[in-house]
């Protein structure tokens, strides 16, 4: 058997495991405890909202990795938004709650430097505007070599109080585990661990493309 799958393959996998996990003749989980995570394809978050529309599926969740509040910032850091825009993803956003009803998770993961200042944290607000959200912020968890330092606690603090001051629902997510790599966003074996990343702005040092800050 394949041990590789193409990212199609994965994709049109999901919503028939989700009625498999739903289904009373199989572990019968509730939709409310089910969230999908994507990172920006529209066309898919489209796809969900409409399975998640069906009778017996309402109350799936929908969470979005969106890492930044400007589309400058997020081309750096995630490059399918150079494919799907931040108007095309929020576009689709707004479908799912029209035709869910459903608050969505934003996935928010704060890195020195690049998207933690207050600023940032006022920009991000403007983005959301009336969307129905809440949004995750989720400390940076260096890997080794990484560009980037973990976030000090008071930045992490005055980033999610200022989103909150913006009239935002906002939570943060506790960091378990970072000094063993196992930390959200570390995890991995030491091959992927010991990649070497690309700055902003900069050339790599290789043919192996920086990896996306992590959020899972």
């Amino acid at each position: 058997a394949r041990e590789n799958h193409t990212i199609e393959e994965v994709r049109d996998a999901v919503l028939p495991a989700i009625e498999i996990l739903v289904g009373h003749h199989g572990p019968a989980v509730a939709p409310s405890r089910i969230t999908v995570s994507t990172v920006g394809k529209a066309d898919g978050i489209r796809r969900y909202a409409e399975f998640a529309s069906r009778r017996g599926f309402r109350r799936l969740n929908l969470a979005v990795s969106l890492n930044a509040p400007t589309d400058e910032i997020r081309d750096e850091l995630m490059p399918i938004n150079r494919a799907v825009p931040m108007d095309e993803l929020f576009a689709a956003m707004r479908d799912w709650v029209e035709r869910v009803a459903a608050r969505i998770l934003i996935e928010y993961v704060l890195i020195p430097g690049v998207n933690d200042a207050l600023e940032h944290a006022d920009l991000l607000v403007a983005r959301l505007g009336d969307l129905p959200a809440t949004v995750n912020v989720i400390p940076y968890n260096p890997r080794r070599d990484s560009p980037w330092p973990a976030p000090d606690e008071a930045t992490v603090i005055a980033f999610t109080e200022r989103v909150a001051a913006g009239g935002r629902l906002v939570k943060r997510r506790r960091t378990m585990g970072r000094s063993l790599m196992g930390a959200c966003g570390q995890l991995g074996n030491p091959a992927i661990r010991s990649r070497r990343f690309v700055a902003l702005g900069g050339s790599a040092t290789d043919d192996r493309a920086a990896d996306p800050p992590g959020d899972a």
